[in-house]
């Protein structure tokens, strides 16, 4: 029996046996082509487009809202003429064949994402590559492994696997799903949550050490596969594996529920979404609103600059869909560690600590200036705030105030439609802003706690670098010190906060915020109910009580303990 340690996608547990599937990968051709067979070769690759269409089409056509939204964009993708003419135009300077031509910019395009140092954009890479796969395999003649030969009830074992073919796997076999790549954030591990089908992720080298029929346990939760379990193992597993079929039973009635702790105390709970199509699963999931919509995704999937009609439209997308609810968008999060083509990038030894985010913006005028027009356009339409990441001192806010003057008097003296009195927030996301947090709330409408990078800058660690990332705890006194002082800040001046980090979406942190006063929470559509259920479990004064006492203790390690004893604690007494 060996164990082997990866990263939890979908909760769940799962005993079965193992299907591993071949690592394939599709050979392109590369040859020149004369002039007279560029226009025939264009329209084999829109008759495959085409054809792609209709089968993502077809795979949408479901009751599965998120499953839906995932080829929603899929579609969009499809359609993208700024890529598709950026194609045409290297397919009649190369003269080369169509095929050659689109692997070589998608994966362009790939390694752009990749290499961006955010999380849920190098995921979104999986998604480009799964949608162009299947146009270039119409283009071939190739095809991936199809799944429709897959045994029922195996746990599928690959190096990745392509969220449409996760469609397929698991609507056929509702088995686990165990994978050499990927994080919590792909498309494949919200399919995986969407059909409550257990998966582990990032396992490296696992395809070489499991065989199809070798029996297995994923555990889901703690991110773990077992191989060659004992029978002691088995039969620990299969009683989780029925505590969690009560659980799921238990959870699922959250959706439908007002998070309200058991005292009646109020609470928001918001969904963080980067794509329009996104908002259908927060809806699902019972979201009051969007506390984070990353817009950097928007910018870096194109070649060119998003207009600012064009940002109207996406923005207008969101607010029409969650209708009076509150959708806080956050400006452009770029430069540094997030490349948006045609614009110049420095060669900077530390890019974390470099010109990004709001450093960016303010260096590109017009682009700022772009975005915002656009955005108080799109206010019009919906329940509209706007969030400034980074800021780190007085005069940036003091700049962008200025700003945000000049776009809306010229939008009133061209007789543009637009809404005036859109809330202006910032995101505290520095050891600097949360220790000035009373200097910087006289000139916001809210503040927005940003625990990722909150922690990798109070505490010096790079959640990347895999030498220091276990270092990384939000739990970190230091840490917990901050958000403390930026919550008085926030009440003394009387304006709205929430947080939106990784820490909003854990039941024993979320509870921990609640205790240092916190009264919004932003994270992933797939943890509301999680984080509903957690407040419901307590009364205002137990989670105030919980946190006093976790401020007592000296380490990270102690209080995440001391908290996930609490919940664990509640949910038993339950």
């Amino acid at each position: 029996m060996k164990e082997y340690q990866g990263i939890s996608a979908s909760l769940g547990t799962d005993i079965g046996t193992a299907f591993v599937l071949p690592d394939t990968t599709m050979h392109i051709a590369h040859y020149a082509i004369t002039s007279d067979r560029i226009e025939p070769e264009w329209e084999r690759f829109e008759e495959a487009v085409e054809a792609t269409k209709k089968e993502i089409t077809e795979l949408r056509d479901c009751e599965n809202a998120e499953q839906k939204a995932i080829f929603d964009t899929y579609l969009l993708m499809l359609s993208d003429t700024d890529f598709f003419s950026l194609i045409k135009k290297k397919h009649e300077t190369s003269l080369t064949n169509i095929e050659s031509v689109v692997i070589r910019q998608v994966e362009e395009f790939s390694t752009t994402l990749r290499s961006s140092g955010d999380t849920y954009l190098q995921e979104r890479a999986d998604d480009i590559e799964d949608i162009f796969g299947r146009v270039l395999g119409r283009l071939t003649g190739e095809k991936y492994l199809s799944l429709n030969d897959v045994p029922r009830g195996v746990i599928l074992v690959a190096k990745n696997m392509r969220p449409s073919d996760a469609v397929f796997f698991t609507r056929r076999t509702q088995g686990g799903i165990l994978l050499e790549q990927g994080g919590t954030n792909s498309h494949v591990a919200i399919l995986a949550r969407s059909y409550r089908v257990p998966a582990v992720v990032g396992v490296q080298g696992i395809t070489g050490k499991i065989r199809s029929g070798d029996r297995i346990i994923i555990d889901g939760e703690k991110g773990i596969v077992i191989t060659d379990p004992d029978d002691k193992t088995i039969k620990r597993y299969t009683a989780q594996r029925q505590n969690e079929a009560e659980r799921k039973e238990r959870l699922s009635v959250f959706r439908k529920k007002d998070a309200v702790m058991a005292d009646g105390e109020r609470m928001t709970v918001l969904a963080n979404i980067g794509i329009p199509e996104d908002t259908a699963l927060a809806l699902s999931e019972g979201a009051e609103g969007i506390g984070l919509f990353r817009t950097e995704f928007l910018f870096m999937q194109r070649e060119q600059m998003m207009g600012e009609d064009e940002q109207v439209e996406v923005y207008k997308a969101v607010l029409i869909a969650m209708g009076n609810l509150p959708v806080t968008i956050r400006t452009l999060d770029a430069g540094a560690d997030k490349i948006i083509k045609g614009q110049e990038v420095p060669q900077e030894k530390n890019p974390l600590l470099g010109w990004r985010a709001v450093r960016f913006s303010l260096s590109h005028e017009d682009i700022f200036r772009t975005q915002l027009r656009a955005l108080y356009r799109a206010g019009v339409y919906g329940s509209l705030k706007i969030m400034i990441p980074l800021i780190t001192e007085y005069p940036e806010i003091q700049k962008i105030i200025k700003l945000t003057e000049e776009v809306k008097a010229g939008l009133k003296a061209e007789g543009v439609k637009f809404r005036e009195d859109v809330p202006l927030g910032i995101m505290i996301e520095t050891p600097s802003a949360a220790v000035t947090a009373d200097i910087l709330a006289p000139l916001c409408s809210f503040f927005s706690i940003g625990t990722n990078d909150l922690t990798q800058y109070t505490l010096a660690v790079d959640r990347e670098d895999e030498y220091v990332a276990s270092l990384f705890d939000e739990c970190s006194p230091g840490v917990l010190r901050l958000i403390e002082k930026t919550v008085q800040a926030a009440e003394d001046r009387k304006i709205e906060l929430s947080v939106c980090g990784e820490m909003a979406g854990k039941s024993e942190t979320a509870l921990l915020l609640a205790g240092l006063g916190v009264r919004k929470f932003s994270m992933s559509a797939s943890s509301l109910c999680v984080v509903k259920e957690a407040f419901s479990l307590f009364t205002l004064e137990e989670a105030r009580k919980a946190a006093e006492h976790a401020l007592t203790l000296m380490d990270a390690k102690s209080i995440r303990r001391y908290m996930e004893e609490t919940v664990k604690n509640a949910k038993t007494a339950r």
